[in-house]
């Protein structure tokens, strides 16, 4: 019913968030993005097929703990100069 009121094709399966997010880093490694590490809520950690396709594609898993967070930003945020 909800899927048919947000007009979602009945051919569309249901897919478990983490499922969705392995089939996603499975694209990405298979287009050479470069490999580094995955950052999930803790509902990725507990998921051993997840935990172990991320290890199968050579990626580091960092599951956020309940009530911390991984901040992502901070990893990637270019570093600025202090010169002028």
């Amino acid at each position: 019913m909800r899927c048919r009121a947000a007009h979602i094709p009945d051919e569309v399966d249901y897919r478990p968030k983490w499922r969705i997010a392995l089939d996603l880093a499975e694209r990405a490694v298979a287009a050479g993005y470069p490999l580094g590490l995955a950052l999930g809520d803790s509902a990725f950690g507990d998921v051993g097929d997840f935990r172990e396709g991320i290890r199968t594609l050579g990626l580091g898993l960092r599951p956020r703990r309940e009530g911390a967070y991984a901040c992502a930003d901070r990893l990637r945020r270019p570093v600025r100069s202090r010169t002028r």
